[in-house]
């Protein structure tokens, strides 16, 4: 990837590694980000400034800071706020960093390339706990509940009558059925 202006090489090879690294490694995947984040902040200053859209989360940004200060629930509001700020941050350092579509091209790259093993991950959790105990248990005993339910007779649009184990086991479902 060429960069037109070779001060922010190191930036741009940061801000590929802190992408490749942020779902796996967090915090270092953060700490590479801002300090690309940075550099970029401190060399560009200008180009940065003149943008109309940045202007506009910038001040965005002033007027969340101004609403969590005031806010009812002010730890859930500053919580939110680091959610939001560094992100806008980022978007601003972004559009001035990539100039090309290869670029963007990279980085679209590098997030569906981290995306696959916290995929994978997921499912893996997801389907981890059909081997415990306690979940196939739980099966068990909603599939006898369910069995109940096919048998269930409604006897008006509002309630549900349900026959009882006994009258399952000894045969009287047909007599269950056509009670009056």
């Amino acid at each position: 990837m060429s960069i037109k202006d070779q001060r922010l090489h190191n930036a741009w090879n940061s801000i590929q590694l802190g992408l490749l690294l942020f779902p796996l490694l967090p915090l270092v995947g953060a700490i590479a980000l801002l300090w690309a984040q940075f550099v970029i902040w401190r060399r560009q200053y200008r180009t940065i400034f003149r943008r109309r859209l940045n202007w506009v989360l910038i001040i965005l940004s002033g007027w969340l800071v101004v609403m969590s200060l005031f806010a009812y629930y002010r730890r859930d509001a500053w919580l939110g706020l680091f959610n939001f700020v560094p992100f806008f941050g980022l978007f601003v350092t972004f559009s001035v960093l990539l100039q090309t579509p290869a670029q963007l091209r990279r980085l679209a790259q590098i997030l569906v390339f981290t995306s696959v093993p916290i995929t994978i991950a997921g499912e893996r959790s997801g389907f981890a706990f059909l081997d415990n105990p306690d979940f196939q248990a739980q099966m068990r005993s909603r599939a006898v509940e369910i069995s109940y339910l096919d048998t269930a007779v409604p006897s008006s649009p509002n309630t549900l009558i349900v026959p009882k184990q006994a009258d399952l086991t000894e045969g009287k479902l047909s007599q269950f059925l056509h009670r009056p």
